[in-house]
């Protein structure tokens, strides 16, 4: 049963009007430029971006792991040892080459150590016209490693042993294990960071790190464009850097708008006021709104499987019903999902159903799907599974009993992904499954101990990596009273097989030996359904006609997150 959200007629209607009457707040001036948020007036070579809000930080990796506006602006200001390309194969950016086996540049030691060789490019300058140096990248690893600075993930910094700086453009990086991606550190593992402006503070208050404000709006990278003005609330000004190490930027500035509510953005887009807007969560009546409108021509719509990945997390430790510990019961539950038709109701496209964390149009997938265990849409199997466990309709609803228990599941989850929980609830009613929806309030949100205590079944979404599954899944991230319910493991699955997988994957050298490793995790969560995959929410970028070689990527890396703006020097408009 397919569940369609297409908006009516009227409610199109209502939609685009709605957008028309915002456009003149935003409408083109006419000759010599347009008018902007803030009064003033863009230039007419000014590529005028939209962002989903005012950024709390230029830096990513430090703070809150949610994505937000900053993860897209990051390669437009700043610069990272490797990136990813459209396609996400990792390619070097202010290294000159990424580190290999064949050339000695990447070494395995007997006793399971490794080194990495990294070499920056000539002419790379931070904005300030300083040059990087080894010493930067040596003091930006150190800051990592700070307890007093909030940083997203520490995992590839705390497996290094020691940066040795061998000269002033070359570093050789000390591994005390195996690490699968050494070779290709992105921003999200090592920010590179400036010594000479931070350094002072981390050694004399490394408690006011995370104030800091270099981190807004005293921020100096090493990108193509560098901050000129910070218009709290309103928009950040970036102006080229004409010895970018690349090549000049062939935009001639580029103006960041803070748009949160999409229905001024689309007006905005559709009235000229803006050219580019950076990767959002999807809206369905905006997105079924521009295509409408962009129908004929006016620009590109890039909806892309990069926000969430969204699944369910049964509870494993004292679950309720009890029967939910039997994996029939589990796989009746995937096999009684209809994913395409949850996924055309909540994210308006059918096709980014996925049981799997790697979306079909990676070139990941096919290595990693093959052979495994799979759930497609099929009631009837469903039914048979609960059969076969024992369970029997009794009573005048339908719910399934076994030995007088009612095969009652609690489906917990935050308002974000409730109207999916609504249609994942109501295919398991139809196999007999009796199930409560429990919407988390916005106050019990970051309640580590409420979160961490559901009885049944959680539906949540996060970004799709392999983070993802070792954050989920290793039984050393479960939550408990003894340390705090800290950790994400929340269903508090725990497999000394599974955990030995993981640590296989990080720990594999090369893109075969990863391959293999991930598939192996793959065929062990569909054998025990830790995790059932439902669908992708993705994300929503749109580019305007006249903006050239603005190309997204269309792959997400295994261990990053794809940025938008990795070649933000070729973007121009005209």
């Amino acid at each position: 049963m397919h569940h369609s959200k297409v908006l009516p007629p009227h409610a199109r209607a209502l939609l685009i009007a709605t957008a028309v009457g915002i456009l003149a707040a935003c409408a083109p001036t006419g000759e010599g430029g347009q008018e902007t948020l803030g009064g003033a007036r863009a230039a007419p070579d000014t590529i005028v971006v939209a962002v989903g809000g005012e950024p709390r930080s230029l830096v990513p990796s430090i703070g809150s792991e949610t994505p937000g506006p900053t993860e897209h602006l990051f390669e437009v200001l700043h610069q990272s040892l490797v990136s990813y390309d459209v396609s996400g194969q990792p390619i070097p950016k202010v290294a000159r080459a990424l580190p290999s086996l064949a050339d000695g540049s990447w070494k395995l030691f007997p006793d399971g150590s490794m080194e990495t060789v990294y070499q920056i490019r000539e002419g790379v300058r931070w904005h300030d016209g300083r040059d990087l140096t080894a010493d930067d990248i040596a003091f930006s690893w150190r800051l990592f490693n700070s307890s007093a600075v909030p940083v997203v993930s520490r995992r590839a910094a705390r497996l290094i042993d020691n940066v040795e700086v061998r000269d002033s453009q070359t570093v050789a990086i000390h591994w005390r294990g195996r690490y699968a991606f050494a070779n290709q550190l992105s921003g999200y593992e090592l920010t590179l960071l400036p010594k000479h402006l931070l350094q002072d503070s981390l050694d004399l208050v490394p408690q006011q790190m995370a104030g800091h404000p270099y981190w807004q709006a005293s921020f100096v990278g090493l990108g193509p464009y560098r901050l000129a003005h910070w218009y709290a609330g309103i928009s950040l000004e970036l102006e080229p850097v004409a010895d970018y190490y690349l090549g000049p930027p062939r935009g001639a500035h580029i103006s960041v708008r803070f748009l949160t509510d999409d229905s001024s953005t689309l007006a905005a887009v559709l009235g000229g006021g803006v050219d580019v807007v950076l990767p959002r969560r999807a809206a369905l009546g905006i997105t079924q709104a521009l295509r409408q409108q962009w129908a004929v021509g006016g620009g590109s719509l890039i909806l892309s499987p990069t926000y969430s990945w969204v699944f369910l997390a049964p509870q494993f430790l004292n679950p309720q019903p009890r029967g939910l510990g039997d994996p029939r019961i589990r796989q009746a539950l995937a096999f009684a999902i209809d994913r395409a038709g949850v996924a055309e109701a909540v994210g308006g496209d059918a096709s980014l159903a996925s049981e799997l964390w790697i979306a079909p149009s990676d070139p990941r997938y096919q290595p990693v799907a093959s052979g495994i265990p799979r759930y497609q849409y099929r009631p009837e199997r469903a039914a048979g599974l609960l059969r076969d466990a024992g369970w029997r309709p009794e009573g005048v609803d339908a719910v399934l009993v076994s030995h007088g228990e009612r095969l009652e599941i609690e489906l917990s989850t935050t308002a974000e992904w409730h109207s999916a929980a609504a249609s994942v609830a109501e295919s398991w009613r139809q196999v007999g499954v009796g199930v409560k929806e429990e919407v988390i309030s916005l106050g019990s949100v970051f309640d580590r101990e409420r979160r961490s205590t559901y009885s049944g079944v959680e539906m949540t979404g996060a970004f799709p990596s392999i983070g993802l599954l070792d954050s989920r899944l290793r039984s050393t991230n479960a939550p408990s009273a003894e340390n705090l319910f800290v950790g994400s493991n929340r269903g508090r699955y725990a497999s000394p097989e599974l955990d030995g997988l993981l640590d296989r994957l990080w720990q594999a050298i090369g893109q075969s030996e990863i391959d293999a490793a991930e598939s192996a995790i793959a065929r062990k969560v569909a054998e025990d359904l830790p995790m059932i995959g439902v669908f992708f929410y993705p994300t929503i970028a749109l580019v305007r006609d006249g903006v050239r070689n603005v190309r997204p990527p269309e792959v997400t890396p295994p261990v990053a997150r794809p940025m938008f703006g990795w070649n933000a020097h070729e973007w121009s408009k005209g």
